[in-house]
């Protein structure tokens, strides 16, 4: 192996964008031949799908269960997962100091001095051995995954050898193909494996908490989940049997390297890299920690579980867990698609390995698989080879599926520890960051400059301009450099901000508006939001589900302390951080970022001061509420909202902070946050409620633990992954100037309060119909809410989208985008009535098991949809206002539509007319039209350009 060529080199390859100029090394000394087509985003989803822990810790379990049972399934998993951070950091190290995609075997090449040579050979072949083992592993579980799909339909099936052979060489060509001639797609087909990941593991934990309970069957007690111990090997040491069980725990998290090989396809390798590998382990742990345990209280009877389909054993704990073929099928779905997608990493990962390999003449017809093909630039030959590999893997499948399982079980993905193992062997004398530079000469190069504190300055060759507006000179890293970087753009000395190299998106030119871009927008923006608030509103809806099944007591006094909440301080907090819909985009918009995060900060201190009044009312909230309803529900409705006091700042953190990251258009990063944390809060309330016996209190306890975990997770990324830009640390100016943020803040409480006020007191007066007519009114209002998330989530994008360019000074764009909201909110409000109509009799399946109540909400949903509509047209109304920042309208006009318009109606139509709740909707409805149409006519009516000198002269008062 040409082990000079790895030393010898300038970490030139940061600076160049995709493609790099002929004449630019990267760190591995050689030519950059691959483009940087990987944003953080994709390498994320990458190297998530690649990893992709929980479904391969699904796909492994009948292995692995042998090895101590459940509880040590998980605690193996845990132990095993601690050494794996270990390395994991170890290696972020080095690929930040080191960015090549040789990756294990370059770092042992560097570091082992002398014997750089032998330590790199060896390092790099286990290294490749390690991913063709695991390449050939996960297309045989896909393969054994879609025969069990088959046999569950076909009981008499005997599963051959031959039907799993057929399916694994489909699965091998299909990824081959894809990594071979879909260059292009890989960066797409991360991002989608990462949103199968996350929204798998939340739609298995779901239906594995619930199904149980709905057929009537019982969960796997609490020491069958984390105490039992049950060996089943035949070796008599339980500590060589939980280090063996390890191992079906590693090859679940064993790919630690595989985003360090696309570090020559990646901007910005030395930070991407170690951050990819820290979203990897972070998805990895949790889901694959929540499934396991979910899995196993779902599974009552383990021995017939695992024996029901003997080709993939796991399709039969679905079975058991869901009580239906169909279920199980639903389920093995969902595990199949990012298990198809990661078998594609596998090969992308052993490509690029055994391609760096024949680039360093390490291997047999070097020149031949050291080559990226011109057309689809990519290693295709090397590719090509795996391909072939695993296809004579396949073969010996069919000869003996004994000798294909030794080669490619989960024992052999060790290789890759003992890989990274020779990493430490020269460690303990020079860290990797200074030997390299020792070994290339120090500073020097002639294109390294020292400076008066000893640090270096690396010069571009030529003085180059680079298109992705990098700084032409950056430090050389050195032990003290932080390890994921700082920010990632350029400093501007005349407007002392912090550039980001790539905005949302650039505004458009003034007499340039375009629909096709507008939609296009809209289009990018609003399906993460719509993620983001249907999980976000799933953190308190998860603890009427939790609780629903407790008993109509417990139900309606979880709908009166959340309605209490939301009255009180959600409703109220929300419309109040609306300003920053407002403030926030259109500061961004005219390009002063880090008035972004002072405004931030503004309404969280205003928030703070708003939440003393709200945790004393709750704290005293029994003897105000036993004036309502009876004694025992105040009672309980009391208790949930004491606890809930301590959810609040989370709340109001999450609330200023995540307007930070959508005033800069991130929205799928809040997405992605919120994705970790909802089967979380799913799987806490479901623990804490059902399997640990706390029965009600154990919801609020759930919320809370949930709210802190969002605000946390948000806080550090912002901090450390993206967003950081428009923060410039805390500022005393945050205290001063609150005058322009209440003056917008105060009418958009208002829109939101009266609209949520209605709803909640028309949910009070039901409960003098009788507890059915209660249980069913809070079901609905639940229902309205989920059904609302959607609109709104458009309404939010638009609203930002409206704002920036109206900061910006984009008028006509700003008019255009704002009549594209108003035709997807028609679009989804009409789609929405439909779900609303025609699965009347199944949604409220969801929250009550009782048929007094199921029917009530079955027969008032024909109603209640009509409001959905109206109610989703008002919020793309809602959100033009708060773009153009006229809140101040829309205040009023949810004032008359909600107290003159529809309370009338619905007390008249419900009391005086008998109607009862169907009554109360149709009043509401009434109220949400009313509303729509005097908001559109002043929108109508409105001086834009107006509105964009008055956002300039917000902006510049600070």
């Amino acid at each position: 192996m040409a082990s000079s060529d790895l030393i010898s080199t300038e970490k030139a390859e940061e600076l160049s964008p995709a493609p790099i100029a002929d004449d630019l090394a990267n760190a591995s000394g050689h030519k950059q031949e691959l483009e940087r087509n990987f944003s953080l985003i994709n390498i994320c989803g990458i190297a998530a799908t690649t990893g992709n822990s929980w479904t391969a810790i699904g796909g492994s379990v009948a292995i692995a269960i042998y090895n101590g049972g459940p509880p040590y399934v998980i605690y193996e998993f845990i132990a095993v997962s601690v050494f794996y951070w270990l390395i994991a950091a170890s290696i972020a190290e080095l690929a930040s100091a080191m960015p090549s995609s040789s990756g294990v075997y370059h770092g042992a090449s560097v570091n082992a001095g002398r014997y750089g040579r032998i330590f790199g050979w060896f390092a790099g072949w286990w290294n490749f051995f390690a991913w063709i083992f695991g390449a050939a592993s996960m297309s045989s579980i896909v393969a054994q995954q879609a025969v069990a799909m088959y046999s569950l339909f076909h009981p008499s099936f005997v599963a051959q050898p031959w039907p799993v052979f057929v399916s694994y060489m489909i699965c091998t060509c299909i990824c081959c193909l894809i990594v071979l001639f879909g260059h292009r797609v890989l960066p797409v087909l991360g991002n989608i494996g990462l949103f199968f990941i996350l929204a798998g593991v939340f739609i298995t934990v779901i239906v594995s908490a619930i199904m149980p309970s709905v057929n009537h069957k019982p969960y796997a007690s609490n020491a069958d989940v984390w105490k039992t111990w049950t060996n089943q090997t035949g070796y008599s040491s339980g500590g060589l049997v939980f280090v063996l069980g390890m191992l079906n725990g590693a090859f679940a998290v064993g790919s630690t390297d595989c985003v360090a090989h696309l570090a020559e396809e990646v901007p910005q390798p030395s930070r991407n890299i170690p951050k990819a590998m820290a979203a990897q382990y972070l998805i990895g742990f949790c889901t694959a920690t929540v499934y396991m345990i979910a899995i196993f209280y779902s599974i009552h009877d383990l021995n017939e579980a695992l024996s029901a389909i003997p080709i993939f054993p796991l399709a039969g704990l679905y079975y058991q867990a869901t009580g239906t073929r169909v279920g199980a099928l639903g389920l093995l779905i969902i595990a199949f698609i990012p298990t198809l997608i990661t078998a594609i990493g596998c090969y992308i990962t052993a490509g690029r390995i055994f391609w760096t390999l024949s680039r360093d003449n390490a291997t047999p017809f070097s020149r031949i698989f050291g080559r990226i093909h011109p057309k689809f630039h990519n290693p295709f030959n090397a590719t090509l080879l795996c391909g072939g590999i695993c296809t004579v893997m396949g073969c010996i499948y069919v000869g003996s599926t004994t000798a294909f399982n030794a080669a490619s079980s989960p024992t052999q993905w060790p290789l890759k520890v003992e890989a990274r193992v020779v990493l430490d062997e020269g460690a303990p004398r020079t860290s990797g960051r200074s030997q390299e530079r020792q070994q290339r000469g120090g500073s020097c190069d002639r294109r390294t400059v020292d400076r008066a504190d000893g640090s270096a300055v690396s010069q571009p060759r030529g003085g180059q301009n680079h298109e992705d507006g990098e700084n032409a000179n950056f430090s050389t890293p050195t032990e003290t450099s932080a390890l994921l970087g700082d920010s990632d753009g350029t400093y501007d000395p005349e407007s002392g901000e912090q550039k980001k190299r790539r905005d949302w998106d650039d505004l458009p030119s003034p007499g340039d508006p375009s629909w096709a871009r507008e939609i296009k927008m809209v289009m990018k923006a609003s399906p993460p939001l719509i993620i983001t608030y249907f999980l976000q509103f799933s953190i308190n809806a998860t603890s009427v589900f939790a609780v629903g099944r407790l008993g109509k007591q417990q139900l309606g006094a979880v709908a009166l302390a959340n309605m209490t909440a939301a009255m009180t301080c959600l409703a109220p907090f929300i419309g109040l951080a609306t300003s920053l819909d407002t403030l926030c985009a259109q500061a961004y918009g005219d390009g002063r970022k880090h008035l972004v995060g002072l405004q931030c900060q503004r309404c969280f201190w205003f928030l703070m001061c708003a939440a003393i009044p709200v945790a004393t009312l709750w704290l005293f909230s029994e003897s105000i509420l036993a004036h309502i309803v009876d004694a025992e529900t105040a009672r309980l409705a009391s208790s949930y909202l004491k606890i809930m006091i301590f959810s609040i700042p989370a709340y109001i953190t999450f609330e200023t902070g995540k307007r930070i990251l959508q005033a800069q258009g991130l929205f799928q990063e809040i997405s992605y946050i919120i994705l970790v944390v909802a089967p979380i809060n799913i799987f806490v309330n479901w623990l804490l409620v059902w399997q640990l016996g706390l029965g009600f209190i154990g919801a609020p306890i759930g919320v809370v633990i949930s709210r802190n975990l969002l605000a946390a997770l948000l806080v550090l990324y912002i901090k450390f992954v993206n967003g950081s830009q428009c923060w410039g640390g805390f500022d005393k100016k945050a205290l001063a100037n609150w005058g322009v943020m209440i003056r917008l803040a105060l009418p958009g409480m208002t829109m939101v309060l009266a609209e949520w006020l209605a709803f909640e007191l028309i949910t009070l007066l039901s409960s003098r119909f009788g507890t059915d007519y209660l249980a069913a009114q809070s079901a609905i209002f639940t229902i309205v809410a989920l059904f609302y998330q959607i609109p709104f989530a458009v309404s939010v994008a638009s609203s930002t989208r409206v704002a920036g360019l109206i900061g910006g000074g984009v008028v006509d764009s700003a008019q255009v985008a704002s009549q594209v909201s108003v035709i997807v909110s028609c679009l989804i409000s009409g789609l929405n009535i439909i779900l609303c109509i025609t699965l009347r009799w199944y949604i409220p399946l969801l929250l009550t098991s009782d048929e007094g109540v199921i029917s009530i909400i079955a027969n008032t949903l024909p109603v209640v949809a009509i409001a959905v509509f109206w109610d989703g047209v008002s919020a793309g109304a809602h959100g033009i206002l708060r773009g153009i920042g006229k809140q101040s309208i829309g205040g009023p006009a949810n004032i008359f539509g909600h107290y003159v318009v529809a309370l009338p109606m619905s007390l008249t139509l419900a009391f005086y007319f008998g109607w009862k709740i169907k009554g109360m909707w149709a009043g509401i409805t009434g109220g949400l039209m009313v509303v729509s149409l005097i908001e559109y006519f002043y929108i109508l009516k409105a001086d834009w350009q107006q509105a964009a000198l008055e956002a300039r002269d917000r902006n510049a008062s600070g």
